[in-house]
């Protein structure tokens, strides 16, 4: 079990400008406070995008980024 003072999530995507217009592009940036457990906040993002279903069927028409970054 991991605790976290807080976890702050930014979305942005670029759209496709051929048909199908889908989203060609999306980047999650997630920003956490340093941590001493910064590996394991990052294996569980790495399971989070293998199990997550939206990210699932998200990939399957865009390229998805994640950026974790400690502050």
């Amino acid at each position: 079990k991991i605790e976290l003072a807080y976890a702050k999530y930014v979305v942005s995507g670029e759209k496709r400008e051929t048909i199908p217009m889908t989203l060609e592009k999306v980047v999650i940036h997630v920003t956490c406070p340093h941590h001493e457990k910064e590996d394991q906040i990052r294996k569980s993002m790495e399971l989070a995008q293998k199990y997550c279903s939206v990210y699932a069927t998200i990939s399957q028409v865009a390229n998805i980024s994640l950026e974790l970054e400690f502050v």
